[in-house]
């Protein structure tokens, strides 16, 4: 099972793809002003959207696979060029689409009092992966002021690329066991915060009612721990049917426990994307044969629903807005993993 579990013939390529696609379509119901008719907010009795159960599997196969990048890397400086290499080309230039195009067509500007601080302003946003800051963007949409509700996860991902690192240098990679216990007290820190309604939690709210970046960081550093752990753990793991039904029992019945995803989706969640990236019966190994546009679709979806609402609200339905966004976004998703991506991602094959 170990072999298997290390090959390079898997089905991450399709996930990812498919979750980005669930981003966008989770996010075609609070874009048109039906937040509460979102399907997954529905079904998990509030505990989560579609776009974030998409967030925290990205985060589990992150983890996974970013572990193996680390050690597979010569040098820690190696893996960090690679991790910049993979984020922030593609960022930089999405940042740049966003201030002249979308911008200018949300009928809003930059949030600052000048155009120096202005520059300044959005290099410091870019630099550390946020979107900058605007006045009047979209202010008659059912979402406005909000050119790319998108990135706040770009940060999180880096910073968790970074403590990987940490953790490596540190050798908890190197016994596995300490992992699994930084998962551990990881998890019950953020279920005993959690379920206080202590800040950033909310006790009258369910698991969404979170803010802040240390809000998102207490929910989605231990998807990525999970990642690294089954990544750790590969060789003791076996892929079978009864464990499958086990792991989707839990995720259902988590569904109607207050706060269960929280935990269910790192544990359980975790052992079903591994099984079905290397799943035998699951043969979708050559799906990004003509380009990995995951990241892409991520980026750029949510300002074109954004203008495709501001420019034909009166008659736009969450799922009109799908189908119509899906399209373009993959258009420009295409464009940036060939134009971008796949150069700087060439480069950083290289530094292996």
């Amino acid at each position: 099972m170990s072999a298997q579990l290390d090959s390079r013939t898997n089905n991450f390529d399709f996930i990812r793809l498919f979750l980005a696609v669930l981003v966008i379509f989770s996010h075609s119901f609070p874009l048109t002003g039906e937040p509460a008719n979102e399907l997954f907010l529905r079904a998990t009795r509030g505990q989560l959207t579609g776009g974030q159960i998409a967030v925290d599997a990205f985060f589990i196969i992150s983890g996974y696979l970013i572990t193996a990048s680390f050690e597979h890397s010569r040098s820690l400086w190696i893996y960090l060029k690679k991790r910049i290499f993979r984020i922030f080309p593609a960022f930089i230039v999405l940042t740049l689409f966003d201030l002249a195009v979308v911008l200018p067509m949300s009928a809003g500007h930059l949030a600052g009092t000048s155009p120096v601080r202005n520059c300044l302003m959005v290099l410091g946003k870019t630099l550390s992966l946020d979107g900058f800051a605007t006045i009047g963007a979209f202010r008659f949409n059912p979402y406005p002021e909000a050119i790319n509700g998108s990135l706040w996860t770009i940060r999180v991902e880096f910073m968790c690329y970074i403590g990987l690192a940490l953790i490596g240098v540190c050798g908890f990679l190197r016994n596995r066991h300490w992992t699994l216990c930084l998962l551990g007290v990881w998890l019950a820190l953020t279920t005993i915060i959690a379920h206080s309604g202590l800040s950033p939690y909310r006790a009258d709210f369910p698991y969404p009612a979170h803010s802040g970046l240390w809000g998102f960081l207490l929910r989605l550093v231990p998807c990525y721990l999970a990642g690294v752990v089954v990544y750790l753990y590969r060789k003791s793991i076996g892929l079978n049917l009864l464990s499958v039904a086990v792991a989707g029992a839990v995720l259902v019945g988590a569904c109607f426990v207050p706060l269960g995803l929280l935990t269910a989706i790192p544990l359980a969640g975790s052992y079903l994307l591994v099984t079905a990236a290397y799943s035998p019966v699951i043969r979708l190994h050559h799906f990004a044969r003509f380009g990995d546009f995951s990241y892409g679709t991520y980026l750029y979806a949510f300002p074109v629903q954004q203008m495709l609402v501001r420019y034909g609200r009166a008659s736009m339905s969450p799922m009109l807005l799908f189908l119509m966004a899906t399209p373009i976004t993959a258009v420009l998703a295409a464009a940036s993993w060939h134009l971008i991506e796949k150069r700087f991602l060439s480069r950083s094959r290289v530094l292996h």
